[in-house]
């Protein structure tokens, strides 16, 4: 299974474990290639562990997670974001259901 329909189908999974973790947004951001390997969120918020929160989703998931931290992010990561709190990510590779808001 593509990370991507992995990622799709835990949506409401990841929302939760972050929002344990103090994430206020958490935002899927997906490779420029199709990736099986790893899942690469980029999130914002007051978070308490980073290790904590990426042990956590690789759990809920199956499959190895990159965490990037917003403020520390170039714009052009917010823009390639394809889900944050308000969607779910699409298994469409040229739908873009929302950008990262800051």
């Amino acid at each position: 299974m593509k990370v991507r329909q992995i990622v799709s189908s835990h949506w409401s999974a990841i929302r939760k474990v972050a929002g344990g973790h103090g994430i206020e947004t958490i935002g899927y951001w997906p490779p420029a290639f199709d990736s099986r390997s790893s899942a690469d969120f980029l999130v914002k918020g007051e978070l308490g562990s980073l290790r904590g929160l990426r042990a956590d989703l690789e759990r809920e998931l199956g499959c190895r997670v990159a965490i990037y931290l917003a403020d520390q992010a170039p714009a052009s990561a917010h823009e390639a974001v394809v889900a944050d709190e308000g969607g779910e990510p699409s298994d469409s590779e040229t739908e873009r259901t929302g950008g990262y808001e800051q």
